[in-house]
């Protein structure tokens, strides 16, 4: 945190993130419909199962990036939304309806889940690897995986996202007077 000790101010989203200013959104979609396997390249059905899927939105360079570890696609649905987000951000900045740019879509390779369900714990590694390396436009160079994460990786994840959640939790609960 800048500023001297018992100031409190937080940092804008964008300061916090670098550069980048980007949005980070995970979601759980439910996977009951046909999916491919990294784990034996076949069709399967996942009923009554869920899995996380991660999109990161770049308003500043017009793009969506879609992390699926399952390889699927983003819903109409979800598209036109997004598409239809990006188009009003372009207008608020002052671009006429005529000249809005498309968006891009990128689809950065992912590495299956494999057998057991960290799915979450994948994402999170990608969150966490966006952030801190400021990943801006190279998504295919920084996660161009075939294999999941190892066990040892996700206990990294785990222990990461741990020492945050602590980190943020004690900032906003110190005793009074109490300074880190």
């Amino acid at each position: 945190m800048e500023g001297g000790a018992g100031d409190d101010r937080q940092l804008p989203l964008s300061d916090q993130l670098g550069t980048s200013a980007q949005i980070a959104v995970a979601s759980v979609q439910p996977a009951n419909q046909l999916a491919r396997t990294r784990v034996g390249r076949k069709p399967t059905r996942m009923a009554r199962m869920t899995y996380w899927q991660l999109m990161v939105l770049c308003p500043k360079y017009n793009y969506v990036a879609w992390f699926c570890f399952m390889q699927n696609r983003p819903s109409k649905k979800i598209s036109t939304k997004i598409e239809t987000a990006f188009n009003a951000y372009q207008m608020m900045k002052g671009t006429h309806t005529r000249q809005l740019k498309k968006l891009k879509w990128l689809y950065p390779k992912c590495c299956g889940q494999g057998e057991g369900n960290d799915c979450g714990l994948q994402v999170m590694r990608h969150m966490f690897a966006i952030i801190k390396l400021d990943i801006v436009d190279s998504f295919d160079k920084a996660f161009n995986m075939d294999q999941p994460y190892s066990e040892n990786d996700i206990d990294v994840v785990r222990r990461n996202w741990a020492e945050c959640f602590l980190e943020v939790y004690y900032l906003e609960h110190r005793p009074f007077g109490v300074h880190l």
